[in-house]
């Protein structure tokens, strides 16, 4: 709970947070960015007015600061000092919160009620994801279900290296790519290799800042145009602000390389750009807001477009991705 520029207020937002819901099942709470006194002062308030136990707290540390962009924090790569800031945050921490406290109310929790997924290794494929400074957002569980499908993956840079590896089918994730147009769009060999696999018909995900990458061109803050791979024709451009922000829902128009007509994926977007050509493939909903829109360009060999899809939970389309590059490469 961050105290900054609060005093007694801060028993009603405790408060608030554990009975909004009758399951919240809050039974402690840690301040943040305060000192020991001020401590103290709100640890008598809380467990005077609530039934919340105050654990500890965190004092101001702006030396373990993490640096933040328009789309989030800094990633743990680029992140200078990194383990330094993380052992004095654990320092600090080990000297003003109750661990002792903190795992034994841990031990109460009952058990998640959850079901396993339980997946067969039945494919043999090599999937080629890229990674780098400009494409680096994905889920590791996601990554370790297609391996446990029976992916072999492998990574390449479409910033350093020359050309996309040999591969049965090939992810280009979500990251920064509008921080870095002048080098991937310098990368000619890259831009050529990928779009010939396309050309190939390797099957492919394309999401986000992946999917920027396939347009004919990227426009910076300066609207100065940067040649990209070139198999989706318009031009991306940056905005000021989140466009389309949140959770939502595609539901297929078309037989594709994730789902069938009909069938309905969850995703989210979270993007600052947007472009001249969406796609049409797909109709996203809001939930709660009934908004709709069309999106995404889907087919066999291709799924691509701003939403994010997180396939360890739409595991079905996860199989039927390896499924396809299973055939590409029996079909070689």
């Amino acid at each position: 709970m961050n105290c900054q520029g609060i005093a007694c207020t801060i028993a009603t937002i405790v408060l608030g947070l554990a009975e909004f819901k009758n399951d919240s099942n809050i039974r402690a709470v840690i301040l943040n960015n305060t000192n020991e006194k001020m401590f103290r002062f709100y640890k008598e308030i809380l467990e005077r007015e609530t039934a919340i136990i105050v654990l500890g707290y965190m004092p101001p540390m702006p030396e373990c600061s993490f640096e933040s962009r328009h789309l989030g924090l800094i990633t743990a790569q680029e992140t200078n000092d990194l383990s330094a800031k993380i052992q004095k945050l654990a320092d600090a921490a080990s000297r003003t919160i109750d661990f002792d406290k903190l795992f034994e109310i841990a031990n109460t929790a009952p058990i998640l009620d959850h079901q396993e997924l339980r997946v067969e290794k039945k494919f043999d494929v090599t999937i080629a994801v890229a990674s780098d400074k400009a494409f680096c957002f994905y889920y590791k569980d996601a990554m370790e279900l297609l391996v446990d499908m029976g992916a072999n993956i492998i990574q390449f840079s479409p910033l350093d290296d020359e050309t996309i590896p040999d591969c049965d089918g090939f992810i280009l994730g979500g990251g920064y790519p509008e921080l870095h147009l002048d080098q991937l769009s310098g990368n000619r060999s890259m831009l050529l290799s990928v779009k010939e696999r396309i050309r190939q018909g390797t099957p492919y995900l394309a999401e986000c800042g992946g999917y920027m990458y396939l347009f004919d061109t990227i426009k910076d803050k300066e609207e100065k145009a940067f040649p990209m791979v070139g198999v989706v024709e318009g031009e991306v451009f940056m905005t000021k602000r989140l466009n389309r922000f949140g959770y939502i829902t595609l539901t297929a128009h078309q037989d594709n390389l994730l789902c069938k007509k009909g069938e309905s994926i969850h995703a989210h977007e979270f993007h600052y750009s947007d472009t001249t050509n969406n796609g049409s493939d797909c109709t996203a909903s809001k939930p709660g807001t009934g908004r709709e829109w069309a999106c995404v360009f889907a087919d066999e060999r291709r799924f691509a477009g701003y939403p994010h899809i997180h396939l360890l939970y739409n595991a079905t389309y996860a199989e039927r991705f390896l499924n396809q590059c299973q055939k590409r490469r029996v079909g070689k």
